[in-house]
């Protein structure tokens, strides 16, 4: 089975979709499966194994309104030449034309389409830049998605998100993957007057993140837990990023660090030193930074706009209301629980995501479903109808 990948951009390490859809494929050539991934940046086409990266450029680099919208008529060029081969094209994200051009070659040579949504259309996603997104949905995104076979959904938050947008094709259920094999187990910081412990938000700045939550919370709290630090780390627009600093400042903040994006080995160090991870969005469609945080054995304070129920079923972690006040508490919680009782937690979420998100298994279920897709078989039970 030759499976084709298809994302906008697998450059920005922060963002979700970049990492998962590379080990997504690296995790399907390595259980025996020829995969090829397209992708847009600087023009490159490498083979290791069975699994092929091809970038393509963009048809416009100059022109900043045409340039977001990832037009490319090398890609589209490659995927007609790859379809007779492929067995699926399966596409991440919307709202750009590499999101589009496989429903096209789809359609014309009668491919298995399939499309991750990658969290793109819950509510909370679908209000930035409306405007935009209405008239590219009319041009281009609804004749896209009506075509395709199959949809994924990374959780049955999304599930439900894909089924208010009025799609109706059948949905596979599957979360990312995570890396459990890489990190290894936290040694959580002492409060031994060398080093305070941190709370650690890791990941992209944007308004959707409410960090402006996870300000006013820690505002009320920093002068109770003097040994405890707030660090905030990872990349945003840089005027964004200039008003979080500034209502630090107004809040009077004494020990709220802002650091630079990291990203690799150096991420993995940051998540094992923190004795808790936070994460207060409004809107996630799985949230890999709840998942790498669990599986450095570090427990996670996130909001009920996330999928992550299972931190209260698992014990591993606090699952909220959005606001500062439930903020507030499970800060309070996490802070007042010791550093043993935080590290059993930590522990509990490690297994667990050992148990149940390991690349290798999430790769096995995306083929099952693929199979299916090609009239091969009952469907699985992550797939509804």
């Amino acid at each position: 089975m030759k499976i084709v990948q298809i994302v906008a951009s697998i450059e920005a390490e922060a963002s979700g979709p970049s990492y998962s859809v590379l080990q997504l494929a690296r995790a399907m050539e390595k259980i025996g499966r020829e995969v090829e991934l397209f992708s847009l940046g600087a023009p490159i086409d490498t083979s290791d194994g069975k699994f092929r990266n091809r970038k393509f450029n963009r048809d416009y680099e100059r022109f900043g309104h045409l340039k977001k919208l990832g037009l490319s008529s090398k890609m589209r060029k490659g995927l007609v030449e790859v379809a007779a081969g492929a067995e699926v094209l399966h596409t991440h994200g919307l709202w750009m034309m590499p999101n589009v051009y496989p429903a096209r070659v789809s359609n014309a040579f009668k491919v298995p389409f399939v499309v991750s949504p990658r969290g793109m259309l819950s509510p909370a996603a679908l209000e930035y830049s409306r405007a935009v997104k209405s008239v590219f949905w009319i041009i281009a995104q609804r004749s896209a998605l009506k075509a395709a076979n199959l949809i994924h959904a990374t959780s049955e938050q999304e599930y439900e998100d894909i089924r208010a947008f009025g799609l109706r094709q059948p949905v596979v259920i599957l979360p990312n993957g995570v890396g459990v094999s890489h990190p290894q187990p936290s040694e959580l910081p002492c409060c031994d007057g060398e080093r305070s412990a941190v709370v650690l938000y890791l990941g992209r700045l944007h308004p959707i993140k409410r960090i402006e939550t996870l300000l006013k919370a820690w505002a009320q709290l920093e002068d109770v837990f003097p040994n405890w630090t707030l660090e905030i780390r990872g990349p945003g627009e840089p005027n964004y990023v200039k008003k979080l600093k500034q209502e630090a400042v107004e809040h009077g903040l004494q020990r709220c660090i802002f650091g630079d994006p990291v990203y690799g080995e150096k991420k993995y160090e940051l998540y094992r030193r923190a004795a808790v991870s936070v994460l207060p969005s409004a809107s996630e469609n799985f949230a890999m930074t709840v998942a790498e945080s669990l599986a450095c054995a570090t427990p996670v304070i996130t909001t009920k706009a996330t999928p992550w129920r299972g931190l209260e079923t698992y014990g591993c972690g606090w699952w909220v209301d959005l606001g500062v006040e439930p903020l507030r508490h499970a800060l309070h919680a996490a802070l007042t629980s010791g550093m043993i009782e935080l590290h059993q937690m930590g522990t509990r979420g490690q297994n667990w995501m050992i148990r149940d998100f390991a690349w290798s298994g999430i790769a096995e279920r995306m083929i099952e479903a693929y199979s299916w897709l090609r009239g091969q078989g009952s469907p699985p039970p992550t797939v509804i109808l």
